[in-house]
């Protein structure tokens, strides 16, 4: 093939060209091209019988957008030098920048220009989370990380997941690998998706893309190699696709989310045309479209953006055309990495309408413990007619109490993650009881 280029410049001569090819049919744009010029005026190289011949190696450029604020992100290319954090990052503009590993830290001075910590390099089998405080632009030059040869350890509970492909793929065909299992959750900034048998992979996290990072919760130790291979080319956006602004959402950029797989209590409500939001008293901090599932429910993936400690969460239906909303009694405490709801038992939603007496008199007799049987979560909803403190109790098949957990909880439905107050991880496996105490 040919091409006629006519390249431009500011200055009559001096100025280095560097040339890049780019692969229309992978997407590809490769950065070891030959031969290099320099720009000099109304010059002319080659002619129709005798073209200038281009040549590339193996090398590729990749580049990576980030928004001011927190990033998840993962690197799929090997720097011809290195992949340390300095020379990958060594051009950010941002007053102050820091990086964390699911187990490293680094931060960025303006002073020296120079990266400090404990977070050295970055691995393509890992994701990162990378704070600017302006959008920022990156470009890596280097060999293409082999997704046969690169094996990402995983283990039970959560894994910081780097994503290793330079194409986009399925979340179905990605993480086959592994063997999920039922109730896996797979997230990233914005959406996620949970795992069940028979029916794969479900939620607004569709598509793995190169340079975004994910986390993923597990019950299965075990290893994942991406395929070679995927049925994807282009980008495929997550299935979240209402503009923030009818919601008054500038969020999406935080370092932690919570997500909360929900579905309205009364069926009635028309969901067409509408989106769930959460919101931490007038701020919203995420929202999410309905889903229809193949056990013929209507629920709702909704990722929290968590900033602080703990966030107090409410939730309402937007109309989308009108901007108006129905609210609903509930108030869930969420933190970092916490998640209720599954496709069995979404999180339910309750309104203050009609039927809400009917609702509440289900619920005051009633505690969901979930999941059963548990590993490392296990969580406990029910519903409080009036402020009133709680006690829970683990007792084991002896009847010997093993831990006890009390606080104060408003009216309404509550959830209490007991994997954060007890430490179960350390139980021995067995039968064990949960005793709710309420004065409500």
């Amino acid at each position: 093939d040919e091409a006629m280029l006519t390249i431009y410049s500011n200055k009559l001569s001096g100025d280095k060209v560097t040339l890049l090819v780019w692969d229309a049919n992978t997407g590809q744009t490769y950065s070891n091209v030959s031969p290099i010029y320099s720009f000099t005026s109304d010059t002319v190289y080659g002619t129709p019988k005798s073209p200038v011949l281009i040549s590339c190696g193996t090398d590729i450029r990749n580049t990576y957008a980030f928004n001011a604020g927190w990033n998840w992100i993962s690197v799929n290319v090997n720097n011809s030098q290195s992949n340390s954090v300095g020379n990958v990052l060594g051009n950010i503009e941002s007053e102050v920048a820091e990086m964390k590993g699911q187990t490293a830290y680094s931060q960025h001075s303006t002073v020296t220009h120079n990266w400090y910590g404990t977070l050295d390099s970055l691995n393509a089998k890992s994701m990162y989370k990378l704070d600017l405080t302006k959008a920022e632009t990156i470009t890596i030059d280097g060999t293409a990380v082999s997704t046969d040869s690169t094996i990402l350890p995983i283990v039970a509970g959560w894994n910081w997941i780097g994503y290793v492909p330079q194409f986009n793929e399925t979340v179905n065909e990605a993480l086959a690998s592994y063997g999920p299992q039922d109730g896996d959750l797979i997230k990233s900034q914005h959406s996620f998706s949970m795992y069940y048998t028979g029916i794969g992979w479900v939620g607004t996290l569709t598509t793995l893309v190169p340079g975004n990072g994910y986390m993923l919760k597990t019950t299965n130790k075990s290893t994942l190699v991406y395929p070679s291979k995927g049925l994807l080319k282009s980008y495929v956006a997550e299935n979240n696709t209402v503009s923030p602004k009818i919601l008054g959402y500038n969020g999406g950029h935080t370092e932690s989310n919570a997500t909360v797989l929900a579905q309205l209590a009364d069926s009635s409500i028309d969901v067409h045309g509408k989106v769930l939001a959460a919101y931490n008293g007038l701020q919203c901090t995420g929202f999410a479209l309905p889903v229809s599932i193949p056990n013929g429910k209507t629920v709702f993936f909704i990722t929290n953006d968590i900033t602080g400690d703990t966030n107090d969460v409410k939730f309402a239906l937007v109309d989308t055309s009108t901007g108006t909303k129905t609210s609903f009694v509930n108030a869930l405490s969420t933190a970092s990495n916490y998640t209720t709801g599954t496709i069995e038992n979404p999180y339910l939603l309750y309104t203050s309408g009609s039927n809400s007496a009917v609702q509440v008199s289900l619920l005051e007799n009633t505690v969901r413990a979930y999941p059963n049987p548990f590993t490392a979560v296990f969580s406990i909803s029910g519903y409080l007619s009036q402020e009133s403190p709680i006690t829970v109790r683990l007792i084991n098949e002896l009847g010997m109490e093993i831990m006890q957990y009390t606080s104060v909880r408003s009216k309404g439905t509550y959830t209490i993650n007991v994997s954060n107050e007890f430490a179960i991880d350390k139980l021995s496996a067995g039968w064990y009881s949960i005793e709710v105490k309420t004065n409500a």
